[in-house]
């Protein structure tokens, strides 16, 4: 049975049509530039290698300046660790004086401990309470000089007797 599309003649005459359309918009389409398949490859492949060489540029400087942030935080950290460590050195030294000076008060029958209360900051000794009279008074200022790392002593001591 012939169709239309199956007659040899329509059929010929269909596919001439379809290539003369297929030519016509070849022939309407605008041209692109006359550069070969081989120099779009080269120019593709250069724009990438741009875009590389600033990522890595970019990278390098802010590894550089990550680096320059990190060191001055180290430094920062550094810093503080060493205040610390001499805040509470100091603080030990201050604890060891206060139970150091302590210790002489006790020994003197005529200091009562518990009567004296002992203070120390950076070295200086602070001496507040009750003394019995001016010599024990005495005596506690010369007791507290005496115990290494005392740098001066201020005695509040009143005499009560």
């Amino acid at each position: 049975m012939h169709t239309p599309l199956n007659h040899p003649t329509l059929r010929t005459l269909a596919l001439a049509a379809l290539c003369a359309c297929g030519l016509a918009l070849a022939a309407c389409s605008p041209r692109e530039s006359e550069q070969t398949a081989g120099e779009k490859v080269d120019a593709a492949i250069a724009q990438a290698d741009a875009k590389i060489d600033a990522a890595q540029a970019r990278a390098s400087q802010e590894l550089n300046q990550a680096q320059d942030a990190s060191a001055e935080a180290a430094a920062e950290v550094g810093d503080r660790f060493e205040r610390t460590a001499k805040k509470m050195a100091n603080a030990v030294d201050d604890a060891a004086i206060t139970t150091a000076v302590n210790a002489k008060l006790a020994q003197d029958p005529q200091l009562n401990v518990l009567k004296v209360n002992v203070d120390t900051r950076n070295g200086h000794v602070l001496l507040k309470g009750e003394a019995p009279d001016d010599q024990a008074r005495a005596r506690a200022t010369q007791l507290a000089m005496q115990v290494d790392g005392v740098r001066g002593v201020e005695n509040q001591l009143e005499v009560r007797g």
